[in-house]
């Protein structure tokens, strides 16, 4: 099965096909090729869409691509085309 794109779904399959469980909070290691940055468990979901699938979201707006949906929005709110 090919990995999801999006952050929860990215989550759900690294519980599901990789036992990636534990405290959101602990401190783990991308295990994605030789990524060696070390992140808040809760984080690996979104670290992996936005770094290593380099999925990008689009402003209407603008055009301007974004890394993640969240900084787009923030990104919509300010933008003025």
């Amino acid at each position: 099965m090919l990995a999801p794109g999006k952050n929860r779904e990215m989550g759900e399959h690294l519980r599901e096909f990789h036992d990636f469980i534990g405290n959101e909070k602990d401190s783990v290691p991308c295990y994605w090729g030789n990524c060696d940055k070390s992140l808040q468990r809760m984080n690996v979901g979104r670290h992996i869409v936005s770094t290593h699938l380099r999925q990008t979201t689009i402003c209407p707006r603008c055009n301007k691509s974004l890394s993640r949906p969240d900084v787009a929005s923030r990104h919509e709110k300010q933008c003025g085309k």
